[in-house]
């Protein structure tokens, strides 16, 4: 009696198990060469539009950004065809230009901007022989780190080299002069989520706070604290602010009072508007009530030169693993995920979010674009039309992701009218936390309260 040896036993029930599974999705009406991929590791995981396919695609080691260049190089060397030296190469700094109109240089020292929601990073520069503390603005679309022209003066550097390898927070990471035709040309502009390495040191895990501990840890320090401060003799006048619970924490620029001052109350943003309409209104000032109304969706611009609706049709399509605009049902845009999976796309770095969106009855998955330095959310005149809004109306009240939040229609003059844009208003009012893996072309969103980043084990 004739036998089979353990590998020929385990080819055979492979060759078994793939028959009878190619001729069970040959039968399949929708997504068939996505469903033919599945059983094959050297390709993509594919399947239907959803949140969990999106996860298993991007979380697997075949990474489909890495995935889609490899094959698009070889077919051109294949076909001999000419190969963009800029696919490989660094995004331009005169490349992308954003308008803020609320920051500048002179703003940067005394306050921030508070009403358009712009993420402020205080961290310390060093170049060269030299270290200053920086305030830059953090925008995840400006993907160079840019300093204006009064930081290069205060370092003493050449104006015409316009790029220097600089430390940020101790982090070795190019930077470079602002533009002189942009609108940002007065202040420190970059994305914070990418001049320091994440997935190094920290992580991102779900637990839960504990409140009891933070109060007892917090008592311990104050009284321990209380001994030191009064015999300082360096900002004699924090000092005294420091046991002041009315005004906020204060001390010597370092990163323990920075995690002081915004982890206690009363928190510096608020505490500092309302101290300035209050001065304003006993002195007999003006008092500017754009400080109180809300923000014109008019009033953002972002030149974003690589990314289109015919990009997010095809070359973002395909990444994603799913047609762009894809209808889905109306009761699945009221799932509120709170991790999605996305992606970096593109020389520049665009993070991606795919998710549902649902206007009224009709529900899409919609391809965002997450820009922190935007005020607000918009969708493009081609998503206005698929949902049959008029475009009249300008504003609309959507379901993101499962959650209510307001979405605007791209000004017709902006630089970005075929993409959509989540701006920082939701990231603020959801908790959206992108979180870049360590490949550096994955991205997962953790979305809602119940997330906390604490130091990797």
């Amino acid at each position: 009696m004739s036998r089979f040896s353990g590998r020929k036993a385990s080819k055979a029930l492979y060759n078994l198990s793939h028959n009878l599974l190619h001729d069970s999705i040959s039968t399949l009406p929708r997504y068939p060469r996505q469903v033919r991929r599945l059983y094959d590791n050297s390709v993509l995981y594919p399947g239907p539009p959803s949140y969990a396919t999106l996860a298993r695609r991007f979380s697997s080691k075949l990474n489909p950004t890495s995935f889609f260049v490899r094959e698009r190089a070889d077919v051109a060397r294949g076909n001999r065809n000419y190969v963009g030296i800029h696919d490989a190469g660094s995004a331009d700094t005169k490349g992308a230009n954003t308008l803020i109109t609320d920051v500048d240089n002179g703003m940067l020292h005394p306050k921030i901007s508070k009403l358009k929601f712009h993420m402020i990073l205080p961290r310390p520069l060093g170049i060269k022989d030299k270290a200053h503390r920086i305030t830059p603005a953090v925008d995840s679309q400006a993907l160079p780190m840019c300093i204006p022209i009064q930081v290069v003066q205060d370092f003493g550097l050449n104006e015409q080299e316009g790029s220097w390898i600089a430390k940020i927070a101790g982090h070795p990471h190019p930077v470079h002069l602002t533009p002189s035709n942009s609108h940002f040309t007065s202040i420190s502009l970059g994305d914070g989520f990418h001049a320091i390495p994440s997935g190094q040191s920290c992580s991102t895990i779900p637990r839960l706070s504990s409140r009891q501990a933070s109060k007892t840890f917090y008592n311990l320090s104050h009284n321990l604290l209380r001994g030191f401060t009064s015999n300082s003799l360096c900002y004699p006048q924090q000092a005294r602010h420091l046991h002041d619970n009315s005004v906020p924490y204060s001390g010597p620029p370092s990163y323990t009072t920075l995690a002081r001052r915004f982890s206690s109350e009363p928190n510096p943003v608020g505490f500092l508007a309302r101290e300035k309409i209050k001065k304003n209104i006993e002195n007999g000032n003006f008092v500017d009530i754009h400080d109180v109304g809300g923000v014109d969706p008019k009033d953002y611009d972002n030149l974003i030169t690589d990314v289109d609706n015919d990009i997010l049709q095809s070359e973002i399509a395909e990444l994603a693993g799913m047609p762009y605009l894809e209808e889905a049902k109306k009761d699945e845009a009221d799932n509120m995920p709170d991790k999605i999976y996305g992606f970096m796309y593109g020389r520049k770095l665009r993070m991606i979010l795919p998710c549902l969106l649902g206007i009224g009855d009709k529900a899409r998955w919609v391809f965002f674009i997450v820009d922190g330095g935007a005020p607000l959310t918009y969708i493009s005149s081609q998503v206005v039309q698929v949902f049959g809004l008029d475009e009249q109306d300008n504003s609309w009240v959507a379901k993101i992701a499962g959650r209510l939040h307001p979405v605007h229609l791209t000004p017709p003059d902006s630089h970005f009218t075929s993409i959509n844009i989540l701006g920082n208003d939701f990231c603020a009012s959801h908790r959206l936390r992108p979180w870049i893996n360590d490949n550096g072309q994955a991205v997962t969103y953790y979305v809602g309260k119940k997330w906390e980043v604490g130091p990797k084990l």
